[in-house]
């Protein structure tokens, strides 16, 4: 019981340091598109073009979460963002990880540069978006692949 109210706290407090330290580093925001953005295709491209994933010290191989937010009609994410979906055999160290990897895309990347239409448009409904850590995946299945080709009998006969 001690232990989990102590890794609660700890993960309280890491989360806490990098919100203030992303509210007071104005030096890592995204640099401005040169033309405003106008579709919603393009605000997701662009979101997920501005996420930096955790060090791989931390990330899981296949993470996926999703996230749930709205914007005004001049780009700012409008209340708080959600988490709707994270990978169901992720540590809680790692999901921790993951929710600060989207809510620092989030600061950093907001308010986008969106057209008035397209303002208009989204103005205060959900968006969601999906991001997905393959940076160690295509490594892992090649080595799965190799072992698999290790193992097979049929080949050692050939």
């Amino acid at each position: 019981m001690l232990i989990s109210r102590l890794f609660i706290m700890i993960c309280r407090a890491v989360v806490f340091g990098v919100f203030l330290f992303a509210l007071t580093n104005d030096g890592a925001r995204a640099k401005p598109r040169e033309r405003p953005i106008s579709t919603i295709r393009d605000v997701l491209t662009v979101l997920k073009t501005c996420w930096i994933p955790p060090p791989r010290s931390v990330a899981r191989v296949g993470m996926e979460i999703t996230v749930r937010f709205s914007v005004t009609r001049t780009g700012k994410v409008l209340g708080k963002a959600k988490i709707t979906f994270e990978s169901k055999k992720a540590t809680d160290a790692e999901r921790i990880a993951y929710r600060i990897a989207v809510m620092s895309m989030l600061q950093r990347c907001t308010p986008l540069q969106i057209t008035d239409a397209l303002g208009s448009a989204i103005a205060g409904r959900p968006l969601s978006i999906r991001l997905i850590d393959e940076r160690q995946q295509r490594r892992a299945e090649k080595i799965k692949w190799r072992e698999t080709q290790a193992r097979n009998p049929l080949r050692a006969s050939l």
